[in-house]
């Protein structure tokens, strides 16, 4: 559902995506939308954004196959795990500078602090998934252990 929320974004296009996500009117950048360094400044944070969502959306589909089909604690899962709490970071990383970059050319300096606390969300939620993946690794070294045993 997410992915298919995200390809209507994507295909929708600048007009489509500045009025239903962001809510910018489509004379905002005046009648006709044509590539100038404020759009540039505007999509090119949103569509890194886009390609960090669905790298850790393949990723998560990934980790979630490997444990249907009974392979939880394995080494490619830590590795997805992983992978998974670098693209949160990096979502957060993003978002600290689509702010910085969209106060500067729309909003003559003011912060934008809603994108502050989806920043702080994303840098969190890589920090859970980075103690779960800890965890694993226990898990996979404790597995690793017994299966010598028996």
């Amino acid at each position: 559902a997410v992915m298919c929320f995200l390809v209507v974004l994507v295909a929708s296009g600048p007009r489509g995506f500045l009025q239903a996500a962001v809510g910018i009117p489509y004379n905002a950048f005046g009648d006709e939308l044509s590539f100038s360094n404020e759009m540039i400044a505007f999509f090119v944070p949103v569509y890194m954004a886009y390609i960090t969502i669905a790298v850790l959306l393949v990723l998560l589909y990934i980790l979630l196959h490997n444990i249907s089909k009974g392979q939880v604690f394995i080494d490619k899962n830590v590795a997805l795990m992983r992978y998974m709490s670098w693209c949160c970071f990096l979502g957060a990383a993003e978002g600290v500078a689509s702010s910085f970059l969209l106060s500067r050319v729309f909003y003559d300096g003011n912060p934008l602090q809603s994108w502050y606390v989806v920043s702080a969300a994303a840098a969190f939620v890589g920090l859970i998934i980075r103690v779960v993946k800890n965890v694993f690794q226990q898990a996979v070294a404790l597995q690793r252990e017994s299966d010598l045993t028996v």
